[in-house]
C-alpha cells in the first residue's frame, strides 16, 4: 500500500474496531485483504462524515482488514476519501465519492464537482 498516513491494517472485526477508533469523529478508510504483514490490498475506499466507528462496521463480514485516518471535519473526510479512490482505484468503488447533499466541495485531485 503506498503511503497514506492511515493506520492500520487492523482486522475488520466488532471488537477490533472499538478497541481501535476511539474516537467518535470523521473519517476515511479503506477496506481489503493483507498482501503482508504491513501492506493491504484496497478493494474499497469510504468515509464516515460523522462516525468512523459506527461506519467501519457496517462491513464487519463483508470485508477482512481495514486501514484508516480520522479527519476532523466531514470536508476533510470526503477530501481524504476522493484521494483515496484516486490511489487506490479500488474494484468495488462503482464511482466517484459524492459529497454530501447542500455542499460544493470540489475533490482535490481531479476537481470533480469543482
Amino acid at each position: 500500500m503506498p503511503v497514506t498516513g492511515l493506520r492500520g491494517p487492523f482486522p475488520l472485526r466488532d471488537i477490533v474496531i472499538d478497541k481501535e477508533v476511539v474516537l467518535r469523529g470523521p473519517g476515511a478508510f479503506v477496506l481489503g485483504d493483507p498482501e503482508n504483514t504491513t501492506t493491504l490490498q484496497v478493494f474499497f475506499a469510504g468515509r464516515s462524515d460523522h462516525s468512523l466507528n459506527n461506519q467501519l462496521h457496517v462491513y464487519v463480514g463483508r470485508y477482512h482488514y481495514f486501514s484508516y485516518e480520522y479527519s476532523g471535519t466531514a470536508q476533510r473526510a470526503f477530501e481524504a476519501e476522493c484521494v483515496l479512490y484516486h490511489e487506490f482505484d479500488p474494484r468495488d468503488n462503482p464511482a466517484h465519492p459524492r459529497r454530501p447533499s447542500g455542499e460544493s466541495w470540489a475533490c482535490p485531485v481531479c476537481k470533480l464537482f469543482g
